[in-house]
């Protein structure tokens, strides 16, 4: 910018404010960090009105609104993504011919709220900005020919315009979200963008699947982004410790953690955060082993991949739950992807002791169909008590190695993530594990234990290598051994008693 500010100063007043607003035209982050000031209500210094702050996250919020067509915006509270969207709204009108934006609320009064955050905005740009005109719920910008209009929920006043820009603010919280959407998708498939922004609503049946899970948000053309309250630098643990008075367990979770949880549930993993945890660079290395965890059943089958690397730190690289198949179709599988994800690999195999047992429908045990397959023993210890592998996970949770936590997991393993969130949790009594998958609106895709299979499939690995304190209880090699020794040990007492 030296070089550019120089040129400036030597023009003449009039082609500096073309080349001024020609440079902030094309570089909305400029802009935000250069030009924007708020208004912070919370202020108790006398200094409300202030500069807009140069946080790493809004950085990345600038990339994406500058990038993807569709993008929905799940927050925790106070993240200054409604400022940051405002900001990009005016910036739009004002530097650009042509263009309409809508500020999109609940009510009318909400609407308006966001286009006067627009005018605190602008009352505090440079002089050389363009002349704009403020009323209820509308701004104009004349020599621009452009416009922005505050409307409340639905799509009536969607369609009444063909709308450059649509930010729908709170958007979980407004009704007739699938007729609202409707309304924007031709504006935005001729060129257009749609940017919802919300916390979590409350009690609303499907919201996830129907809109952060829904394909417009994905790429190439759309995104889904989460900004949780521990991206802003100013909200540490002091911070976190004095926020949370006042709060249900139930609230803070849907208004800060940004999940929601049955009335009186909590999660069995408490310490998990998408952002400290969930790890995109975890990469396999070959000079360690591969971990794999299997949890046995026809109607859901399991298994995962994970490494202990050189500081200790547990990382969940991969994971496959099948659906109704038997272990002898559901086993090679698993085999062939280990091979293709991990080539030249030496693996450990871990599992449920009770895969020892005969069922009535099969004459070998899983563990004996297994064992064809893997061709070693997996390990697998009697009478390991539940909580005790939880507590290990989450001691490695809260444990921090160098930048790192002690536990990471790589974001393919969508159905861990979504466990550890919300849906492998305790029931009403406090103590019992469950995992059920709900959906309200849809009960035929009910199904009991679905994120415990893979809760599983981890647990059993833990902690047949650390003890309940935390410490590595041998080498995996040496455990492998001992543990294969104690398996033919209890099997030779299982055939005894049968007779066999």
């Amino acid at each position: 910018m030296e070089i550019t500010e120089q040129r400036i100063k030597e023009l003449s007043a009039e082609s500096k404010v073309g080349a001024l607003r020609a440079i902030y035209a094309n570089d909305f982050k400029l802009f935000r960090k250069n030009l924007v000031y708020t208004l912070d209500e919370h202020d108790t210094t006398g200094n409300a009105i202030k500069k807009f702050p140069a946080w790493a996250y809004l950085d990345e919020l600038d990339n994406d609104l500058l990038q993807y067509r569709w993008l929905f915006v799940l927050k925790s509270r106070q993240m200054m993504a409604t400022w940051e969207l405002v900001s990009y709204l005016l910036w739009t009108i004002l530097f650009h011919k042509g263009k309409k934006v809508a500020f999109q609320s609940k009510k009318g009064d909400d609407a308006d709220a966001l286009v006067q955050r627009a005018k605190v905005i602008y009352d505090h740009l440079p002089k050389w900005k363009p002349l704009a005109e403020f009323s209820y719920s509308r701004i104009k910008v004349p020599e621009m020919y452009s416009d922005g209009y505050g409307i409340p929920q639905g799509p009536d006043q969607l369609r009444s315009y063909t709308f450059s820009v649509i930010f729908s603010d709170e958007f979980g919280f407004q009704e007739q979200l699938q007729d609202t959407f409707s309304a924007s998708k031709p504006a935005v498939d001729g060129g257009g963008q749609f940017i919802a922004v919300t916390t979590w609503p409350k009690g609303r049946a499907n919201f996830k699947k129907n809109w952060m899970q829904n394909p417009v948000f994905q790429q190439p053309k759309g995104k889904l982004v989460k900004l949780h309250y521990s991206r802003r630098p100013d909200k540490d643990d002091i911070w976190k410790r004095e926020a949370r008075k006042g709060y249900t367990e139930e609230a803070w979770n849907r208004e800060q953690e940004m999940i929601e949880l049955g009335e009186g549930r909590r999660r069995i993993f408490e310490p998990f955060s998408e952002l400290r945890h969930i790890n995109s660079g975890l990469i396999y290395q070959k000079e360690k082993v591969v971990l794999r965890g299997w949890d046995f059943g026809f109607h859901r089958p399991a298994c995962s991949w994970s490494q202990i690397d050189d500081q200790d730190r547990w990382n969940d690289l991969y994971e496959i739950l099948g659906q109704d198949e038997i272990l002898e179709n559901f086993a090679p599988k698993i085999i062939a992807e280990s091979n293709i994800r991990y080539p030249d690999a030496t693996f450990i195999d871990y599992c449920d002791y009770a895969g020892m047992q005969k069922s009535d429908k099969n004459r070998r045990t899983s563990i004996e169909i297994l064992r064809d397959f893997i061709k070693q023993h997996p390990i697998c210890r009697p009478n390991l008590d539940i909580e005790d592998g939880h507590e290990i996970i989450r001691k490695k949770m809260v444990m921090w190695i160098g930048p790192r936590p002690g536990y990471q997991i790589h974001p393919s393993c969508v159905n861990s993530i979504d466990g550890f969130l919300s849906g492998y949790i305790y029931a009403r009594d406090g103590k019992t594990p469950t995992g059920d998958l709900r959906d309200e609106d849809e009960k035929e895709n009910n199904e009991k234990d679905y994120y415990k299979h893979l809760q599983d499939c981890r647990r059993y690995k833990i902690q047949n290598i650390y003890t309940n304190k935390g410490d590595k209880m041998n080498t995996e090699t040496k455990l492998n051994a001992r543990q294969s020794n104690s398996y033919n040990s209890a099997l030779l007492r299982m055939n005894a008693r049968r007779g066999m």
